[in-house]
C-alpha cells in the first residue's frame, strides 16, 4: 500500500511541476507553437539537471516535492483536475503492469537497475569513484546516461532499504507520456495500432526494464504528433529530447529525429530553418546541459566509453572488419537482412502512396526512410568498431537496437496510410 502511494506521490508530483515550466514556455511561445505533451516531459529533465548539479537523490526528491508543493499553493487555478486524473489512472495502470515482472535480462539487471543502486546508496564523489571502480566499469558500461537509473533510485529512495521492484516503477514514469498522447489520440484505427505494436510486439521488453523499446516508441510518438498536425512540431522535439538522455544511441536517435523534424517543418527554407532553431534551441536548453555536464563528470572521474576510449584502435578494427568480407557481410545481415521484409513492406506502401497522390513528392516519408537508413549506417558501423567478440555482440544486441526502429517506422507509415486515406 505505502509503495503504491508512495508511486502517486512522486509521479503527481513530477506532473504538477511540469505544468509550472509548462506554462512558462508557452507564454513564452506564440499561440501557433503551444506545448500540449504530457508535462512530465518537462520536469523530468529539470530535476534530472538538478540531480547532475548536486549528485544527491535525496536533495533532488526534496526539491521536486518543494517545487510541487509551490505550484499547487501559488498556481492551483491552472491544475486542470480531470487532466490529472486521467494521468495518474494511466501512470498507475503502467506501475501495477510492470512491477509484477522481476528483472531478468542481463542488461536490466547488470547496468541499469546496478547503476539505480550506487545512486541509491552513494552520492557526490563517492557515487562517481563508485562507477570508476575497474571491477564496475569493466562490465557495467559506467559511462552510460543516468536518467533512468536516476528515477528509479528516486522512486525506491523512500524505503530504507533497496527494493527492486519500486525501483522498477521508474519506468512507469517514463512510459505515462507515451500513453497518454496515445489516450488523447482521437482516431480509434490509430489507438489501436498503436496500443498493439507497444504492448505486444515488443519481444517482451515492456515488461523487462529495457530501455531501447522506449526510445523507440519517444520516436514513433514524435513522428505521429507531428503526421497529425504540424502546428505541434515543438511536442515532437520535446519527446525526440527525452533519448539523448536514457541510452547511448539516444544521441543520434536525437539530433537524427529533431533534425528531421526541423527540416520538414522548414520546408527546405533556410530562414524557416534559422526561424524555428530558435524555438528549437529554447526547448533544448536543458537537456543539452544535462547531455554536457554528464560527459564533464565522466571527463573528470576518467569514465570512459568503450569504444571512444581508444579511437585509433575502433578505427583500426573498423577498417579491418571492412575488408574482411565475412565480418563486414554478417554485420550487414545483422542489421539490414534480418529486416529486409520490413524494408520491403515499407517501400511498397510508400510506392502505394505514391501512385494514390501523384502530384508532389510525400517528403513526410522520404524523411522516415532518410532517418531509418542514416541509423542503421551508424549500428553497423559501431558494430565494426566494437572491441567485443563480433558474433557475441551482434547475438546479444542487436535484436533490442535495430528492431524497434524498423517496426516503429513501418507503424508510422501504417498510420500515415489512415491519415492520407480521409484527406483523399
Amino acid at each position: 500500500m505505502f509503495a503504491a502511494l508512495s508511486f502517486l506521490m512522486i509521479t503527481i508530483s513530477f506532473y504538477v511541476t511540469g505544468l509550472s515550466a509548462l506554462d512558462f514556455f508557452n507564454r513564452k511561445f506564440s499561440k501557433e507553437n503551444q506545448i500540449s505533451v504530457s508535462p512530465v516531459l518537462i520536469s523530468i529533465p529539470v530535476l534530472y539537471l538538478f540531480f547532475l548539479v548536486t549528485l544527491n537523490v535525496k536533495h533532488s526528491l526534496v526539491s521536486l516535492f518543494v517545487m510541487a508543493i509551490f505550484f499547487v499553493v501559488f498556481k492551483f487555478r491552472k491544475l486542470n483536475l480531470k487532466d490529472v486524473f486521467v494521468y495518474s489512472l494511466i501512470s498507475f495502470v503502467l506501475f501495477l503492469m510492470i512491477c509484477q515482472t522481476p528483472l531478468l535480462d542481463w542488461d536490466t539487471r547488470s547496468i541499469w537497475f546496478f547503476h539505480s543502486k550506487i545512486i541509491y546508496y552513494f552520492s557526490g564523489s563517492e557515487m562517481m569513484n563508485y562507477f570508476n571502480r575497474n571491477e564496475i566499469a569493466t562490465f557495467s558500461h559506467s559511462d552510460y546516461p543516468k536518467l533512468q537509473p536516476f528515477l528509479s533510485a528516486l522512486f525506491a529512495f523512500p524505503f530504507p532499504e533497496w527494493k527492486e521492484q519500486i525501483a522498477k516503477s521508474s519506468l512507469a514514469l517514463l512510459w505515462s507520456p507515451v500513453f497518454f498522447q496515445i489516450f488523447k489520440t482521437k482516431d480509434l484505427k490509430i489507438k489501436i495500432i498503436l496500443f498493439v505494436t507497444i504492448l505486444l510486439l515488443n519481444n517482451g521488453q515492456f515488461f523487462s526494464g529495457l530501455t531501447d523499446w522506449l526510445i523507440a516508441s519517444y520516436v514513433l510518438i514524435a513522428f505521429i504528433i507531428y503526421n497529425e498536425d504540424e502546428k505541434k512540431w515543438l511536442d515532437s522535439v520535446i519527446f525526440l529530447s527525452l533519448p539523448i538522455l536514457i541510452k547511448a544511441e539516444g544521441l543520434v536517435l536525437t539530433t537524427l529525429g529533431i533534425s528531421t523534424i526541423l527540416i520538414l517543418k522548414s520546408s527546405f527554407q533556410i530562414k524557416a530553418l534559422f526561424r524555428n532553431f530558435k524555438f528549437l534551441s529554447f526547448l533544448m536548453i536543458v537537456p543539452v546541459l544535462c547531455f554536457l555536464l554528464w560527459k564533464y563528470h565522466c571527463a573528470k572521474y576518467g569514465i570512459h566509453n568503450y569504444l571512444t576510449n581508444d579511437p585509433s584502435a575502433a578505427i583500426l578494427r573498423i577498417k579491418d572488419r571492412l575488408f574482411d568480407h565475412g565480418k563486414s557481410l554478417k554485420i550487414f545481415v545483422d542489421c539490414f537482412g534480418y529486416y529486409n521484409k520490413v524494408i520491403k513492406i515499407m517501400v511498397y506502401l510508400a510506392l502505394l502512396r505514391r501512385l494514390m497522390i501523384w502530384k508532389k513528392l510525400i517528403r513526410f516519408e522520404i524523411a522516415i526512410f532518410s532517418f531509418v537508413a542514416i541509423y542503421t549506417v551508424f549500428l553497423f558501423f559501431t558494430y565494426m568498431g566494437t572491441p567485443f567478440d563480433l558474433n557475441w555482440h551482434l547475438s546479444t544486441s542487436i535484436e533490442r537496437t535495430a528492431f524497434p526502429i524498423f517496426l516503429l517506422s513501418l507503424v508510422t507509415l501504417l498510420i500515415r496510410d489512415i491519415d492520407l486515406a480521409k484527406r483523399i
